[in-house]
């Protein structure tokens, strides 16, 4: 593929990135990136990588167009929880601690869970 650098630094920060990474599909983003870079082509980053076309060509050009930024990882979607972190450190020993005397039942179910919540 005929990529270049955005800048002089991007294929030394790749390398760090790839070593560092522990989510594998992350990783080989940036794997394609790199062998893009050094002027692999599509079909022999595919067969490296063992990942589809559109796969190689959709986080390449990713690059091409924004930068290593493009390619990093995403802040997971959604909503923000309710809990603060001690309210659900809290809740999950009470939850995980199985059921009490109070809870007049044998095992917990999701009912019990929002009962314990509120």
């Amino acid at each position: 593929m005929n990529v270049n650098a955005h800048r002089p630094e991007d294929r030394q920060q790749l390398l760090l990135r790839i070593q560092k990474e522990t989510n594998a599909k992350q990783r080989d983003r940036y794997r394609a990136v790199l062998l893009a870079l050094d002027g692999q082509l599509t079909e022999a980053i595919m067969s490296i990588l063992c990942r589809s076309k559109n796969f190689v060509q959709r986080w390449v050009y990713a690059y091409r167009d924004g930068g290593i930024d493009a390619i990093g990882p995403k802040s997971p979607s959604g909503h923000p929880s309710k809990l603060s972190a001690q309210q659900q450190s809290r809740f999950k020993e009470r939850f995980l601690a199985g059921p009490t005397q109070e809870d007049g039942v044998c095992s917990l179910r999701a009912k019990d869970a929002v009962r314990i919540l509120a």
